[in-house]
């Protein structure tokens, strides 16, 4: 077993519970400091039976319990002043997604990074990086299964907000956006992971129910000509899980990738020129316990579950390790640029913009 790392969780919201929940189960974990401003969240740990020493002050806990690495589950508003101290004190950080609510914030906190003699782990929550049907699909497109990809569909749906909400997610200033930005940077992170970042982008934004954009509708443009869409929704009637699907089109093949499974249609003898290999014809399908040797899971949501365990402990193995985990900053970073470009061209009545620096 690998050594025990000394961890402290900031935000004990639902998804900063979720996190706690997975990592009071990694062996490498040792809980040192849990903190929340909110003193509610003292008994709900404690009804889960956790007992590590609780804060209600940021500077406090670090000081207190000393930890070696930390997760800051908060509204990306609120990252960059977490950021900074962990980073000043050399301590390994992993930012629940986005990075930061703004372009200008991300960038302040990379400098910080570039900063350290030796810059201690850190990483970004897009745990989409995990789930065996994604890694498939980047194998899948890194071995040219599809040829060169000409085009890509790419898709996310949830049926969440159906009414005017208040809340955190509802500023900008602390979420940095709506559905782009708190839904839809799991679909930008797998685009640029898959095709690079794009050049341009062409987008309109839809309000429904609130101050943010509830539907989102972006174009792509990628060097070598390589084009895609992006569409996102939040207030989508019959998804009451988030629903992620990628269709690909390439020179020799077809790929549709999802969550619960990624299906490569080879077109064969029938595409290209004569002079090029073709690709076995018709249908493959994968399907997450093809891919990882196990049983098919009884619901869906283990998939979901299964990403956010191996994003954590991948972080939690990288601290003093001198590695980084599969996601980090730089990542996270590309992912905010994707961010900034959709909402600038949303600004501009979907002008086709370049990708901003």
């Amino acid at each position: 077993m690998s050594p025990i790392k000394r961890i402290a969780l900031v935000g004990l919201g639902k998804i900063g519970l979720y996190h706690l929940s997975i990592l009071r189960n990694i062996d490498e974990v040792h809980l040192v400091g849990l903190m929340d401003e909110k003193d509610s969240a003292r008994k709900t740990v404690q009804g889960m039976g956790i007992n590590a020493p609780f804060f209600d002050d940021l500077d406090k806990m670090l000081s207190a319990s000393d930890p070696e690495g930390v997760f800051a589950c908060v509204p990306p508003g609120a990252a960059p002043a977490i950021a900074e101290k962990c980073l000043r004190q050399g301590r390994a950080l992993f930012l629940e997604k986005p990075m930061a609510a703004d372009l200008g914030s991300a960038k302040k906190m990379m400098a910080l990074l570039a900063d350290r003699p030796s810059p201690p782990a850190n990483a970004v929550g897009f745990m989409v990086a995990y789930y065996p049907t994604f890694e498939k699909t980047l194998d899948l497109l890194r071995k040219e299964s599809i040829g060169r990809p000409r085009h890509y569909v790419a898709t996310m749906l949830l049926g969440e907000v159906f009414r005017r909400q208040e809340g955190w997610r509802q500023n900008p200033a602390l979420s940095g956006g709506g559905a782009v930005a708190v839904l839809g940077s799991h679909l930008l992170y797998l685009i640029q992971s898959f095709f690079g970042l794009p050049e341009t982008v062409s987008a309109g934004t839809v309000r429904l129910f609130s101050n943010v954009e509830d539907i989102c509708h972006a174009r792509f443009s990628h060097p070598g000509g390589l084009t895609g869409e992006f569409r996102v929704s939040w207030s989508q009637p019959g998804y009451s899980e988030m629903s992620i699907r990628l269709e690909i089109s390439g020179s020799e093949g077809f790929l549709d990738s999802s969550e619960s499974s990624v299906s490569l249609y080879g077109y064969g003898a029938q595409a290209g020129a004569a002079d090029q290999p073709a690709g076995p014809a018709g249908w493959q399908t994968w399907y997450p316990w093809d891919l990882s040797g196990g049983e098919p899971p009884p619901a869906r949501l283990q998939f979901i579950q299964s990403g956010y365990a191996a994003q954590d402990k991948d972080f939690v193995l990288s601290i003093g390790s001198g590695k980084n985990p599969r996601v980090p900053w730089s990542d996270g970073f590309k992912v905010q640029k994707m961010i900034e470009g959709v909402y600038r061209s949303a600004s501009l009545s979907g002008e086709t913009i370049p990708l901003p620096e």
